[in-house]
């Protein structure tokens, strides 16, 4: 099947909503675990799967399936919700889940940035979080079944949330258009500007896809079932005691002991992970609120997360029929991207429009409170609203490869557009040495 044709088929039938990221989807695993193809169609111990993906068991066979699966230590996926209320529920777990998972990838983000910038660094900082966000997602998308049999929302609380704002599309494209227009005014002509912009591009995606083909490698290194297999025994061990005194035969023995052990669909689980996400996310905005010395992060941890659910809701488009059209670009990762690149354009005028020089004191002068937020735009929002860890999953999916080279470029090209044209025009009228450019450069 070409990538990105038709919409997927899940595991999870219905209840990832609108938006389900459909690049992380389990028919389009990039990683080549089979050594024919990007799709593992095997289970975790190497032999065929007795669940066929995209197929929901059947009432008859039920039992019979889900014994030979419990038998090789899976959890079996969570029932899915069947009422309108069970499923507005596990949409606001999901995304719950994801203003969680999307505030660690700042926070991890803005840490690994500040961590790999000092004086005289070779490479730009933002390389980092890009290639630890692949690595991270390669390993989640090889264990994708695993995840959802344990808890479906998970996957997408790793993969979109977490990896997706922990990379970023914008800030990478911004640093490129400033590389080729020598924005920080280096002491080299245009053709080491290009050699500049260059080489940051190659080793953005460089790092950015081995680091992605290194995270499904380590699936075999560090196994996942066995850490799931070691809590499926403990619940099994228990789920005897509980029915010890019954008398049940070894068949249905096994269909309780398959109940007791896999993670049901409750009111309960998704009551807490839709709470515990906003409550992170309210708590981080009273810390903004409370104490102005960490705003300078603050606003982009608090920006975050609408950033992600945006995202997660674009997503969507990538099974849309405008993907039927463009069948190898996806739509709505594209759509994001550039969205969050034209928002951070307009953030960057308002840190640096304008000259701050004794001679010319032309532009405007925001205050502090004014560059953090502007800050907070930039890398809060923008940051998680674009991605490069699912653009990455995206790029080694697409077949054949020619298709997977013209969405990079046309990617690519399309972000310097909207830069030189956002950023360009004003830059090279009037000035970007604005006053907050001494806070962020």
């Amino acid at each position: 099947m070409e990538p990105f044709e038709t919409p997927c088929e899940s595991l999870i039938g219905d209840w990832t909503g609108p938006g389900y990221d459909r690049s992380l989807d389990h028919n389009h695993l990039p990683i080549d675990v089979d050594g024919q193809s990007g799709r593992d169609d095997r289970d975790q111990t190497g032999n065929e799967a007795d669940l066929e993906p995209g197929r929901q068991l059947e009432p008859a066979e039920e039992g019979k399936e889900a014994s030979q699966l419990h038998q090789k230590h899976f959890i079996l996926l969570a029932d899915e919700p069947q009422t309108s209320g069970f499923r507005l529920l596990r949409h606001f777990s999901i995304l719950g889940l994801l203003s969680f998972s999307s505030i660690w990838g700042v926070l991890a983000r803005e840490g690994l940035i500040a961590l790999n910038t000092y004086d005289g660094m070779s490479v730009s900082a933002t390389i980092w979080p890009q290639a630890v966000g692949c690595l991270i997602i390669g390993y989640v998308v090889a264990n994708r079944v695993l995840l959802e049999r344990w808890y479906p929302p998970i996957y997408i609380a790793l993969g979109t949330g977490f990896c997706g704002s922990l990379t970023t599309f914008s800030t990478f494209i911004l640093q490129v258009f400033q590389a080729y227009s020598n924005q920080i005014h280096f002491k080299r002509h245009g053709l080491q500007n290009v050699m500049d912009a260059l080489s940051q591009t190659a080793l953005t995606f460089g790092m950015s896809l081995t680091a992605l083909a290194l995270g499904g490698a380590l699936k075999e290194v560090f196994p996942l079932q066995y850490l799931l297999h070691h809590f499926e025994r403990l619940t099994v061990h228990k789920s005897i005691l509980r029915h010890q005194d019954r008398r049940l035969t070894a068949e249905e023995m096994g269909k309780v002991i398959d109940v007791d052990t896999r993670l049901p669909y409750t009111t309960t689980a998704d009551a807490f992970n839709a709470s515990i996400g906003f409550f992170f996310w309210i708590a981080t905005a009273v810390l903004c609120g409370m104490y102005p010395p960490f705003r300078h992060v603050t606003y982009a941890v608090v920006m975050g997360p609408p950033g992600t659910f945006l995202r997660w809701y674009l997503s969507r488009l990538n099974s849309s029929k405008w993907s039927r059209t463009f069948p190898h670009w996806p739509v709505g990762t594209l759509t994001a991207n550039l969205l969050a690149t034209l928002i951070l354009c307009f953030a960057f005028i308002g840190q640096n429009f304008g000259r701050n020089d004794h001679l010319n004191a032309r532009g405007w002068h925001p205050s502090s409170e004014a560059c953090n937020a502007l800050h907070g735009v930039q890398e809060g929002f923008c940051g998680c609203l674009s991605t490069i860890s699912t653009f990455a999953v995206e790029l080694s999916n697409i077949r054949p490869r020619k298709y997977a080279l013209g969405y990079a470029a046309g990617s690519y090209i399309l972000g310097i557009v909207v830069c030189v044209i956002v950023i360009g025009i004003p830059w090279w009228t009037i000035g970007m040495e604005g006053s907050c450019s001494a806070r962020y450069t």
